[in-house]
């Protein structure tokens, strides 16, 4: 038998309107936006070495 799941969605980012999209969900949350300055998230935890190209 199949789980149902409910999903529940505050805001919709397009692709195509990325740059506006995170603005308006960083100015919700009160933190600055700087798309020159994207974040590093989790740089330590990834083998840089994987090669995922293969």
């Amino acid at each position: 038998m199949a789980k149902i799941t409910k999903v529940f969605i505050d805001f919709f980012v397009r692709y195509e309107e990325l740059e506006s999209g995170l603005n308006h969900i960083c100015q919700r949350l009160d933190i600055p936006f700087e798309l020159s300055k994207p974040p590093l998230l989790k740089i330590s935890a990834r083998n840089r070495n994987l090669n995922i190209a293969s």
